[in-house]
């Protein structure tokens, strides 16, 4: 799937898939350039629940390396990505 753009006279192109992974997983690859040679290269990940299970995992893994990708960050349910909304909204109901 490639999708292209042309934003303040510069070009963007994108050109991504989806891989099957896991059962409640969607995994997301693409390269895309933008202003100028550059090419970004990126694999994303999501799941319904946050969580994986170990076999998933080894198999995003092994997908992820099939890809030429290499993994650097692992992220797990607990973490708290957005703080700020749960502060708002606490000031909101005192």
């Amino acid at each position: 799937m490639a999708f292209i753009a042309n934003l303040e006279n510069k070009n963007l192109y994108i050109n991504g898939q989806f891989h099957e992974t896991c059962p409640d997983c969607l995994m997301w690859s693409d390269t895309f350039k933008w202003f100028g040679p550059t090419e970004i290269r990126r694999l994303l990940l999501y799941t319904k629940t946050g969580n994986m299970t170990l076999p998933n995992l080894e198999r995003f893994k092994q997908q992820a390396a099939c890809l030429n990708f290499t993994l650097g960050l692992h992220m797990t349910s607990d973490t708290e990505l957005c703080p700020e909304k749960e502060e708002i909204a606490v000031k909101e109901d005192q």
